[in-house]
């Protein structure tokens, strides 16, 4: 049986609104009794930085903190990287609103998360600009975000193995998208199904999205999940995350799981 997540990886760009990422990961390590790699690709030798660093690890029970400098190539290489020379590692990346689109109508994540998105073999967590992080990563549900895509069945299996690891409540809900429904029945039928048989710690629940417009009917049903994590559907790697996926983690104040690779099997006591 797999090990629980062992490495948190974490993209330090040196920025303060990529800072935001840093409560969230120290959190999710503290978990799974992890310890954070703080991948940069400029010597950090700010004292500030890395305190700042490993004040948050500190914070959570002393996470263990490895700092990864790599000279020679991009942020993105670099993240990459060190989590293929990790064990049982897992991305965890701020995506803040990119510098001259704020108040622009279309969303945006940063060329870092969508190339992370893209290129990573295991999972990533995702703090999006609207996330909130005052609290790390609270966490009791873990809400499957199904869209009829094919890949949505492999994600109520991997949302239950998530709930399974980390103790928590699963809840399905359901977009209207490619392939899917959009008719409350119909979801109601589509959701039931998908639930029957399955279990969780917490239990098993559906909900369904409310309002004409989904993805702000999705972001309304977060936002009423005080201590959840969205997941939304696995993709190939290559795949950069599409247009609604990236509306969705731009406007969540909760963070947003893009599942890729095994996910562990031991839970966490």
């Amino acid at each position: 049986m797999a090990d629980v997540y062992l490495n948190v990886i974490v993209p330090n760009d040196g920025t303060l609104e990529g800072r935001s990422v840093l409560a969230p990961a120290a959190d999710l390590a503290w978990r799974c009794g992890a310890r954070i790699v703080n991948v940069s690709n400029t010597d950090l030798s700010d004292k500030s930085s890395k305190a700042t660093v490993k004040g948050h690890a500190m914070a959570q029970s002393a996470a263990d903190v490895e700092f990864w400098i790599d000279l020679e190539n991009p942020l993105p290489s670099a993240v990459l990287e060190a989590a293929a020379y990790r064990p049982n590692p897992i991305i965890c990346a701020a995506s803040p609103a990119p510098r001259g689109r704020r108040g622009r109508k279309h969303p945006a994540l940063t060329p870092l998360t969508v190339e992370l998105a893209t290129k990573a073999d295991s999972s990533v967590v995702v703090i999006g600009p609207a996330a909130e992080t005052d609290r790390g990563l609270p966490m009791t549900e873990v809400i499957a975000v199904l869209d009829g895509s094919e890949g949505a069945d492999e994600l109520v299996d991997l949302a239950e193995q998530w709930a399974q690891l980390f103790k928590l409540r699963l809840v399905l809900t359901a977009l209207a998208g490619p392939g899917s429904v959009d008719n409350r029945s119909t979801q109601q039928l589509y959701l039931d199904q998908r639930a029957d048989h399955r279990s969780a710690p917490g239990g098993v629940g559906i909900e369904l999205v409310q309002g004409d417009d989904p993805v702000s009917g999705l972001v309304d049903l977060l936002t009423t999940h005080e201590n959840a994590v969205a997941m939304l559907a696995p993709t190939a790697p290559g795949t950069a995350p599409n247009a609604m996926a990236t509306e969705i983690i731009c406007r969540s104040r909760r963070a947003i799981v893009l599942p890729r690779g095994p996910i562990p099997e031991t839970p966490i006591s």
